[in-house]
């Protein structure tokens, strides 16, 4: 979805987030500012693309695994009323080591805590009871796949083959 415009970005993301601290920030301080137009012009890249995926898939929950297009998605549902639970699965909580926080590195937090805080977060930010609902519903299917040795956030990433096996899942 997107064309080459988004490939490229998305090809361009990793590199630049872990060789070009500076190039990133800038990235993000001007998309931050303009988010909206951001939004909308993702938005028309993927729309079409991303209609006929629904269509053809017909999933029970989306979750994201990367929240840079999340809004674009989000305006496609809200458009088009379609009632699909949307949820983002934040896994890199612990292991991004700046210089603003550099105890981020010494704090491991167990998959529940991490649930517990992106959802309060999600809370704080004033979000649909339902939209609350449907990001328990994910975590929860999330849980239950994933086998018992998986206990601390810091051992998934969007990298692992464990995302993407869940992604694909059934």
């Amino acid at each position: 979805m997107g064309g080459s415009a988004l490939l490229n970005i998305g090809k361009s993301y990793g590199p630049i987030t872990r060789y070009s601290a500076q190039l990133w920030n800038a990235i993000w301080q001007v998309s931050a500012m303009n988010s909206y137009v951001i939004d909308k012009g993702v938005e028309n890249l993927i729309k079409d693309d991303f209609m006929v995926l629904l269509d053809e898939v017909k999933p029970d929950v989306i979750l994201s695994i990367h929240p840079n297009f999340n809004g674009s998605v989000i305006n496609i549902l809200r458009k088009e009323r379609i009632q699909i639970p949307f949820g983002t699965l934040i896994a890199d909580l612990v292991i991004k080591d700046t210089p603003d926080v550099p105890q981020l590195r010494d704090v491991l937090y167990s998959l529940l805590e991490a649930i517990d805080i992106f959802i309060r977060a999600k809370t704080a930010e004033g979000l649909r009871p339902g939209t609350i609902k449907g990001y328990h519903e994910i975590f929860s299917y999330f849980r239950q796949w994933l086998d018992n040795d998986t206990t601390k956030v810091n051992e998934i990433t969007a990298d692992t083959i464990t995302i993407r096996q869940f992604i694909n899942y059934p």
